[in-house]
């Protein structure tokens, strides 16, 4: 029950669920582990992430050029930014999660 709590958590304030959407399975959960860590939750495996996203119907997992992809959500830029696991921000400033 509280996986499912962080999961729709991470979801809302992070994601844009959308069919035309994807994201490679390791950026996903780099971000799913940034946002349990930055929130004082255990790391998950990676089979967790995909079979918790799975389960719910939000993904497909599929296969690109070699390259393992889940097919029906992307992350906000910004959030991206805010959990430390983008490139730097285009201003320069500190967006991570819980960050000022």
């Amino acid at each position: 029950r509280a996986d499912q709590d962080v999961l729709s958590e991470f979801i809302e304030l992070g994601c844009e669920v959308s069919p035309s959407n994807d994201i490679a399975s390791s950026e996903l959960y780099d971000a799913v582990v940034a946002y349990l860590i930055n929130n004082g939750n255990r790391k998950w495996s990676k089979r967790k992430v995909t079979s918790e996203f799975g389960r719910r119907g939000i993904v497909e997992p599929y296969r690109s050029g070699g390259a393992r992809r889940l097919r029906g959500l992307s992350l906000h830029p910004m959030w991206k930014i805010r959990l430390g696991i983008a490139e730097d921000p285009p201003d320069g400033g500190d967006y991570r999660y819980g960050g000022n």
